[in-house]
């Protein structure tokens, strides 16, 4: 038992590392460069994962706001995601807007492949096969998905 505790913990530090080596380019450019295309559609990522926590500071509105379009009033609901907003509104104060952004995929890809291996594990006897499985769907969730 405790012997495939540590095989366990090996293996989410090894996805730990990985997930930073596939992204440490990104993070070393810190707060230079925004991750995405030029098209204006990851500002729009950062501005939707910004608002919820200034809303909530500022004690405004957090699904309908002119912030975006003004005069216009935007309904939101569809773009929110607190769990996301919330964990950038902690490290924001850290490593500022754009750092704090590239910081949530290194972490949701520990997290995608973290929650994928304990699935697995529980589905076939082979912590490999687990691991192996674990990082086929982090690394291409979309083919597995559709």
């Amino acid at each position: 038992m405790r012997f495939a505790r540590s095989r366990s913990f090996l293996i989410i530090l090894l996805f730990a590392l990985l997930a930073t080596a596939a992204t440490l380019p990104l993070l070393l450019r810190g707060n230079d460069v925004l991750l995405g295309d030029s098209s204006g559609t990851s500002t729009l990522y950062l501005w939707g994962t910004w608002w919820p926590g200034h809303a909530l500071t500022y004690n405004l509105d957090l699904v309908e706001t002119a912030y975006a379009h003004y005069p216009v009033t935007d309904n939101l609901l569809n773009t929110l995601s607190l769990p996301t907003s919330l964990l950038y509104s902690l490290l924001y104060p850290l490593s500022g807007p754009y750092l704090s952004y590239h910081l949530l995929l290194p972490l949701f890809l520990l997290l995608n492949a973290s929650l994928a291996y304990y699935f697995l594990k529980q589905q076939v006897q082979s912590l490999v096969l687990a691991a192996l499985g674990a990082l086929v769907l982090t690394i291409n969730p979309i083919t597995w998905a559709s």
